[in-house]
């Protein structure tokens, strides 16, 4: 099991983000000297405007349980797959406790000895019925039979139970030492690594961050007199800034409902494909909006 807290991509997230693009536009758009590169600027052929390059998810990883890290299989920009082994925590205790329990689970000595028991107790039981019948055997020396019979139903009953509950802490154990194991919960980039091994491993400190760049995410704002004339799985046109440049496509994922009325604008967010993780996250960029 790993333990993971992801950093919001719904509505924190973008309101954060957001309202950092939109202090970008504001300042820049009360600026004459920034107005024409930065604010929305329209033409016959539509509107460009700023929008913000992000990771589309983020994901802080940390251990479940504190323990010394024993082992740091990635470095920062390394591409993981989900489930890959990230860290692992010195568990020796763990690991000869689920031998001890294994051991006691893969046990049913107790269990086959109990039904012999039974076996030979239920054979006698069926011949002596039939001899009480005729009157050659005491019918206490019958009675105790039975007794004994029920005595063994007993203890095989219990030896069954006694086996469910050494799976059950085999189970257990095996879950204990799986948490000391840390797998990455997504496929995606490591951008951090905070953790060499010999440190110690603190459940409430994040040990690494994975960030998910296919697809990216597009921030932007825009004029409220836009409102309308876009609807969700659009295309619009993305320019990354310099030095990364060109030109890609962005499919429209979520159109904000709520203007802002300070600015004028509204939100706006995108998906885009990027294979391979070519483009990088954490760059601005132009929107090109259709007229």
């Amino acid at each position: 099991m790993i333990l993971f807290r992801k950093t919001p991509i719904t509505r924190v997230f973008w309101r954060k983000t957001l309202m950092r693009l939109r202090r970008v536009t504001t300042v820049a758009c009360t600026s004459l000297t920034m107005a024409l590169p930065l604010c929305a600027q329209q033409s016959d052929a539509g509107e460009s405007v700023p929008c913000l390059i992000k990771a589309s998810k983020q994901i802080d990883v940390a251990v479940e349980v504190a323990g010394r890290v024993e082992e740091v299989s990635v470095e920062p920009g390394q591409t993981v797959d989900k489930g890959d082994l990230l860290v692992r925590q010195s568990a020796a205790p763990e690991r000869a406790a689920l031998a001890l329990a294994e051991r006691a689970a893969a046990d049913t000595s107790t269990i086959e000895a109990a039904e012999a028991r039974l076996d030979l107790l239920n054979a006698q039981e069926s011949r002596m019925s039939q001899l009480i019948g005729k009157d050659l055997v005491a019918q206490n020396t019958y009675d105790s039979l039975l007794a004994e019979q029920v005595t063994a139903q007993e203890q095989l009953q219990r030896a069954r139970e006694d086996h469910i509950r050494a799976t059950l802490e085999r189970d257990r154990v095996k879950a204990e030492l799986a948490q000391r194991v840390i797998k990455a919960p997504i496929s995606g980039l490591v951008t951090e690594v905070d953790i060499e091994a010999g440190e110690l491993g603190d459940p409430q400190v994040p040990l690494l961050r994975l960030a998910v760049l296919d697809p990216l995410l597009i921030a932007a704002y825009l004029p409220i007199r836009l409102h309308g004339t876009l609807t969700p799985g659009r295309e619009l046109t993305v320019k990354p800034e310099p030095p990364v440049g060109g030109t890609y496509q962005a499919r429209i994922e979520v159109i904000d409902k709520v203007y802002d009325p300070a600015s004028g604008t509204f939100g706006i967010r995108l998906y885009m494909d990027n294979p391979q993780n070519t483009l990088p996250a954490g760059i601005h960029c132009t929107l090109e909006v259709p007229g």
